[in-house]
């Protein structure tokens, strides 16, 4: 770890954060934050509240989700 940053991101696979548009807990700022300290890009869904896999066009969430998966390096 770098830094004395809690979160090893040399060890980290690459991949990307997702939030909700219209989250009650987390705001779009604090989404990109945590983005940015996973060396990574945030991926925000509109029209979306905190529980993006129960809310209406949860499905979207659930591709996006398999796509980086099926991304991953297999071991």
């Amino acid at each position: 770890m770098a830094d004395g940053c809690l979160i090893d991101n040399d060890r980290l696979p690459g991949g990307g954060v997702l939030g909700a548009g219209e989250d009650g807990v987390f705001t779009i700022g604090e989404v990109r934050r945590t983005a940015r300290a996973y060396r990574s890009e945030a991926e925000i869904f509109p029209r979306m509240g905190h529980d993006m896999m129960l809310d209406v066009g949860w499905q979207q969430v659930a591709d996006r989700i398999c796509a980086w998966v099926c991304g991953l390096p297999k071991s």
